[in-house]
């Protein structure tokens, strides 16, 4: 079997995988859910002005740092949008322990074992 093809039956099996699947349901629940698209949309709008700022080479003020705070409390509060957020980090924690897996076998690195995400609900 040819690398890619490998690639490919990778990306197969990730997308059968349990945190994938609650992801993408958690994702369909927020498409669905009015006031949790807002959230989200207002939140990440928000990290992407300060991310430009320090781009820019501004240094966030403790208003910012607080004003931020407040918005992901606010968002944790909505359960649609907190659940997303834990379906999210589940999947990019397996995410980044496949890249793990995939860069030990290229350098020979012994296999270590890998902490478990907190659950997310959905699915």
């Amino acid at each position: 079997m040819d690398l890619l093809e490998k690639a490919y039956e990778l990306g197969r099996h990730i997308a059968t995988t349990e945190e994938y699947i609650k992801m993408r349901d958690a994702e369909e629940q927020v498409r669905r859910d009015r006031e949790a698209r807002r959230i989200v949309k207002d939140f990440q709008d928000l990290q992407s002005s300060y991310t430009r700022m320090q781009m820019q080479g501004h240094s966030l003020t403790p208003e910012n740092l607080q004003t931020l705070r407040d918005a992901e409390a606010k968002a944790m509060a909505n359960p649609v949008v907190k659940n997303y957020y834990e379906c999210t980090l589940r999947f990019h924690e397996l995410w980044e322990s496949i890249n793990d897996k995939i860069r030990q076998g290229v350098t020979g690195e012994v296999p270590q074992s890998e902490p478990r995400a907190p659950s997310c609900s959905g699915g």
